[in-house]
């Protein structure tokens, strides 16, 4: 395992950088909550969206890359790229867990015992993704060890975002 030097010019900042923004995606991942339960009785396993005929269409013309075009469109080498975007799913990922974890701690139709299990099995699940997150924050810091101080800037931008 290799570390950088803090003190070095281009990779200590952009290690800096990248440390900033793996902490920002875990501390600003959303915290708003599902609009509520099913009134069905049984708990839910997600938050269900149904999409308007005109709704699916521009959804399925949109490509899936559109929301990473910031970062296809980067003078970045691949891996840099793949990782870029492995951080972001990872942080939508987290995302959707907390949102999950907000549901089942205020669901009203779960006895304390399933609360408990499901909020377990959460947090766990959520552990594991914020390690997954640092993990490929690590691999993308030692990608651009080599990289040009622009390039290395770029990604470090591309990751907090």
């Amino acid at each position: 395992m290799s570390t950088i030097d803090p003190a070095s010019s281009t990779g200590g900042q952009f290690a800096a950088a990248t440390a900033l923004a793996g902490a920002a995606g875990l501390a600003t991942a959303s915290q708003a909550t599902p609009a509520g339960q099913p009134s069905s009785g049984k708990p839910s396993d997600g938050i269900h969206v149904d999409l308007s005929p005109a709704g699916r269409t521009l959804a399925a013309s949109k490509p899936a890359s559109g929301r990473n075009s910031d970062i296809d469109n980067s003078n970045l080498p691949d891996t840099a790229k793949n990782l870029l975007k492995r951080i972001r799913e990872l942080r939508e990922e987290l995302a959707r867990k907390q949102q999950e974890l907000q549901a089942v701690a205020s669901a009203q139709n779960l006895t304390a015992d399933q609360k408990q299990v499901r909020l377990a099995a959460l947090n766990q699940a959520m552990s594991s993704l914020s390690g997954a997150i640092a993990s490929t924050t690590a691999a993308l810091a030692k990608s651009m060890e080599k990289a040009s101080p622009e390039q290395q800037m770029s990604a470090a931008a591309l990751a907090m975002g």
